[in-house]
């Protein structure tokens, strides 16, 4: 019988301009599996439909403020603080050498 031991939870959300941007909304790794890269992989299956569905270069995620260690786990994966709000924090990740945007 299988478990799931990790999700994630990607879609296109609809900022300013009514642009669309891939975001991970939900994401989670159970706890007897962290620190195993079942997050890394994760954020890699993310990154490769982000491309591939949408054909974005940049993957962001929404991150609780007070999730200090979803917030450790996004920057030791090269995520950076974008924006900021009472709320959530948006990091962003460029896939390749298209950075900035």
């Amino acid at each position: 019988r299988g478990r799931v031991i990790g999700m994630a939870e990607l879609g296109a959300v609809n900022k300013k301009g009514n642009e669309k941007r891939p975001t991970i909304g939900v994401f989670c790794v159970d706890q007897d599996f962290r620190k195993r890269n079942v997050g890394k992989e994760l954020v890699a299956k993310c990154q490769d439909m982000a491309r591939r569905e949408w054909k974005e270069d940049i993957l962001f995620v929404e991150v609780e403020t007070t999730n200090i260690g979803a917030l450790s786990f996004f920057n030791s994966m090269g995520f950076h603080q974008r924006e900021d709000n009472v709320v959530m924090v948006n990091v962003r990740r460029g896939l390749n050498s298209k950075e900035e945007r």
